[in-house]
């Protein structure tokens, strides 16, 4: 690694600028890193809670006692000039790695420790470099940008409780990459899986069964409600945005050893951006792709079974969050355009890739339990309620053209399917749920032993239904609408070159 370092220095503001041009790193990651990361917030909120229960007692002990009225007050106007006098810390960063490779290992795998690896020879860690990796899926960057700046709030802002607040940027460009993931994959995403359930989970959580003995109970106190009303930058004043572009990239997925089949996704350009809040109170994930293939083929074919090619895709994700918590809001929206096809000849390819990959892929277990007590009962609070807690979701999928060839076989037909300007939105809150598809043009064409076309111009299908979540003791019927509309219809439909059936 070669490195440069240069402090700026100003009356205002002091600047850390570090350059890095690295010939490579390696990053092993093992499946237990969620318990070593819930371990890092529960520090923090534990010194944080102690400082807090610290501040209570000494603002409730009598001055005379405390010793605080022999202490002279400095009137804030004339802290304030010295505050302002202090100079900001910013700290920019640029580093440049010519290779890179993660290490994804699950808790059964032989790891060997890092003191062994420093008193070993460069031959013999190369060795142990390769054991690991053969029991290890290794994904390899060749060449990794990255780029962060953290400028700090100003001392004079956190006085006078001005808005501005730390803002903390990354950049990160991965440039063309090739690789390959194994079924070994699986058992190191199920174990993650694990980890992060029994977090969550607070009738299995250890963290939580270890808080509910060991953390002492604080006194009834009106300074400190814990923890529903507590001030949002408590928890972060922090500007958090991340970014992320990929250069052209292929993955694929192998079904190996148990069939040959592989999955492919081939990446020609696109980046992400996560920006956070200060406050966690809205986190927004936007993404934008310029082209992206997805295919399905057996080893021993050339042509894919399954494909599907999407043009200009673009996507963004926001969930803000209410005061306190009471409600959330969750949209999505998609704009993007695809071309596509599938042979249903190799359905059995198909059918492996789902039976090796889809159904093995851990997910998260909905748990219907109830929280864990609070270590604040005793303390004044406003008690949120999770089965009151609201999720508002509104999602947006707007598809510019859509063209899509089906092959049933020769003895079938083989059928093409386009769309044109299909949009459909979906609104769920607690009250109403509702869901819109509206096409302006779409047709189907079919040759084979079943032929014939349809068009549908100017397609509506809308439904709405109202929820009522409250408790009742008399059960009363949902209204639910539904509306459909559409063009003048075409429609034929022929067998053996027999017309069957003809609708105008």
């Amino acid at each position: 690694m070669t490195a440069q370092v240069k402090l700026d220095h100003s009356p205002d503001s002091r600047t850390l600028r570090v350059n890095a041009d690295v010939s490579g790193f390696i990053l092993d990651i093992d499946s237990s890193i969620p318990v070593y990361v819930f371990s890092l917030i529960d520090v923090y909120q534990r010194g944080k809670e102690r400082f807090d229960r610290m501040a209570e007692s000494i603002e409730s002990m009598p001055r005379s006692f405390s010793g605080l009225d022999a202490t002279p007050r400095i009137p804030m106007a004339t802290l304030e000039p010295h505050y302002d006098a202090l100079p900001t810390s910013n700290v920019v960063g640029s580093l440049i790695f010519h290779s890179g490779k993660v290490r994804l290992s699950c808790d059964a795998t032989p790891t060997y420790s890092r003191t062994r690896s420093i008193s070993m020879s460069a031959h013999d860690m190369g060795e142990d470099y390769s054991v690991i990796e053969a029991s290890a899926d290794v994904f390899n960057l060749p060449e990794v940008s990255v780029w962060a700046e953290y400028r700090a709030r100003s001392a004079a802002g956190k006085v006078r409780d001005l808005k501005d607040v730390s803002t903390l940027v990354f950049k990160t460009t991965v440039h063309s990459s090739s690789n390959m993931f194994k079924l070994t994959l699986l058992p190191f995403l199920r174990e993650l899986v694990d980890h992060v359930e029994n977090r969550l989970n607070p009738s299995t959580s250890t963290h939580a069964k270890r808080a509910s003995v060991s953390t002492p109970r604080p006194t009834a106190s009106p300074l400190i409600p814990y923890p529903a009303t507590r001030d949002p930058d408590s928890v972060t004043s922090m500007q958090i945005s991340f970014s992320l572009r990929v250069d052209q990239s292929k993955l694929e997925l192998t079904c190996q050893p148990d069939a040959n089949v592989i999955a492919g996704v081939h990446w020609e350009s696109g980046g992400f951006v996560l920006n956070v809040s200060p406050g966690f109170k809205q986190v927004a994930f936007t993404g934008s792709v310029g082209g992206l293939s997805v295919g399905l083929k057996h080893g021993f074919l050339s042509e894919d079974c399954v494909h599907l090619n999407a043009n200009n895709l673009s996507f963004n994700v926001t969930l803000a969050e209410s005061e306190y918590g009471m409600q959330k809001t969750l949209s999505v929206i998609l704009d993007t355009e695809f071309t596509g096809g599938v042979r249903f000849s190799r359905l059995q390819d198909i059918l492996c890739f789902k039976a090796v990959w889809l159904d093995r892929i851990p997910v998260f277990a909905s748990r219907d339990e109830s929280p864990a007590p609070s270590i604040y009962e005793n303390a004044p609070v406003v008690t949120v309620d999770p089965g009151h807690q609201h999720l508002d979701t509104a999602v947006l999928v707007r598809l510019r053209h859509v063209k899509l060839d089906v092959d049933f076989g020769q003895s079938i037909s083989s059928t093409n399917i386009e769309f044109r300007d299909a949009v459909l939105r979906t609104k769920i809150t607690r009250k109403i749920y509702e869901f819109s598809l509206e096409v302006a043009k779409s047709s189907i064409v079919a040759t084979g032993n079943i032929s014939g076309h349809g068009n549908v111009p100017d397609f509506l299908f809308r439904t709405r239904r109202k929820r009522d979540d409250a408790p009742r003791v008399v059960d009363v019927t949902q209204m639910l609408n539904l509306t459909m509309t559409s063009g003048p219809l075409d429609l034929i439909i022929e067998s053996d070159h027999q017309q069957i059936l003809q609708y105008q």
